[in-house]
């Protein structure tokens, strides 16, 4: 069993490697399945404890919409499930929470969208509210984040949102008893991930542009999964530094028609 993690799918070049190219991204579905492996979502994962080594979890964080251009159309052609985390106050607005290098924005998926994913067996589940960094957040915007992002999603979605994938992978013990207080069922990080006794807590292998079909096949596999999970781990390190930047100043999402 193995649960990747996708950011995002684009035919631009964008700064850092936390990217997949359409192209890539249909090769390596392709190669999954030529290689005998079955798709599912995270939210079947909470209804069996099965762990072969053929099952495949796709999930992607933040929610843009190269995921509903590049993504879903691939999947959807094999009738592939996936799992997408939304950050749930920026639906449909640009990436303001990011550091922007290179001056890129990305646009979030909206409402609609994310309505049409769910409809095609697609888990939708929480990335927070506005994409903050967990642990260091005060009890009541830890709640918010959590509380305030379920219930947004539910009532879009109208489907139960059960999973939470933290955001820069960051975590805490505190982080988790308010997830479960909050009524997520299960929880993803990428590089580490702490356990708890009433959620379901997964580590994740990222997939990115330098990935070729060498290493997503180990990835997809988890053979060398403790080499991935420590270049995973440094990449999470790195990942920090849009914390340490924009973590505490004020960022209000803004409308598409505000960057033309």
């Amino acid at each position: 069993m193995a649960i990747l993690a996708y950011h995002s799918i684009s035919p631009r070049f964008i700064w850092g490697i936390t990217w997949t190219t359409p192209r890539q991204f249909s090769s390596q579905i392709r190669r999954a399945l030529d290689l005998g492996f079955t798709f599912h979502s995270l939210d079947e994962r909470l209804k069996t404890n099965d762990s072969h080594a053929k099952r495949l979890y796709i999930t992607f964080d933040d929610g843009f919409e190269n995921i509903y251009q590049y993504a879903f159309p691939v999947l959807n052609k094999y009738k592939l499930p996936a799992t997408l985390f939304v950050v749930a106050g920026y639906s449909g607005q640009y990436n303001t929470w990011d550091v922007n290098w290179g001056n890129q924005r990305l646009c979030h998926l909206d409402w609609a969208q994310l309505q049409e994913l769910a409809a095609a067996g697609w888990t939708i589940g929480s990335h927070g509210m506005s994409h903050s960094s967990l642990p260091q957040l005060s009890d009541g915007k830890l709640r918010r984040e959590l509380y305030s992002s379920k219930a947004l999603i539910e009532h879009h979605i109208q489907r139960p949102c059960q999973w939470l994938s933290l955001p820069f992978g960051n975590g805490a013990q505190r982080v988790l008893d308010v997830a479960h207080e909050a009524g997520y069922r299960g929880i993803v990080g990428m590089s580490r991930i702490s356990s708890h006794a009433s959620l379901a807590c997964h580590a994740r292998t990222g997939v990115y542009v330098l990935d070729n079909s060498f290493t997503f096949e180990q990835k997809c596999i988890a053979k060398y999964k403790k080499i991935y999970h420590l270049i995973q781990g440094m990449l999470d390190i790195c990942s920090n530094g849009t914390v340490w930047v924009k973590q505490g100043i004020g960022s209000q999402p803004r409308k598409r028609s505000s960057l033309g």
